[in-house]
């Protein structure tokens, strides 16, 4: 798409979708993931202008080869949105795609509140009440979820 296009038809819905995510989570838990996949993306340069003067420390980019950010990097430099250390710092380079999504899955992942699931003789998986445990505080139970980490020692 042309960058004029952009500007004309898509820019106010991604500025009021930006400005929906940032009011509705807070501007300090928002990680804007800049994705390039090839040089062609002049359209995609005016929405990152967007990106980083409302999250100008929330933002990471991520492509394949050094030429994929050449231009992206230079226009953002040219247009006052980032230093140099910023580019440095923000700009990962070299990871294949593939490993892309389970980088990302690792890095944001939540530490779930231990839970205690036991499986039922049908199968079923049952989530046992912190009261009852408390009663059972002379066992030591593994739990469903604690195999994999027993198969893996």
């Amino acid at each position: 798409m042309d960058p004029c296009d952009w500007n004309k038809k898509r820019r106010s819905p991604f500025q009021e979708a930006l400005q929906f995510y940032i009011d509705r989570f807070g501007q300090d838990r928002i990680i804007f993931i800049i994705c390039l996949f090839s040089k062609e993306y002049s359209a995609m340069i005016e929405a990152c202008d967007e990106v980083l003067t409302k999250l100008e420390n929330n933002w990471l980019l991520l492509a394949e080869t050094e030429e994929e950010v050449d231009q992206w990097r230079d226009e953002m430099f040219r247009r006052n949105r980032a230093s140099k250390k910023d580019l440095s710092d923000r700009c990962i380079i070299g990871m294949q795609w593939a490993d892309v999504n389970s980088t990302i899955v690792s890095v944001t992942k939540r530490i779930e509140e231990h839970r205690c699931i036991l499986p039922c003789s049908t199968g079923a998986l049952v989530e046992i009440r912190e009261k009852k445990l408390k009663d059972w505080c002379d066992l030591n139970i593994l739990t469903a979820g604690d195999f994999h980490f027993v198969s893996d020692e």
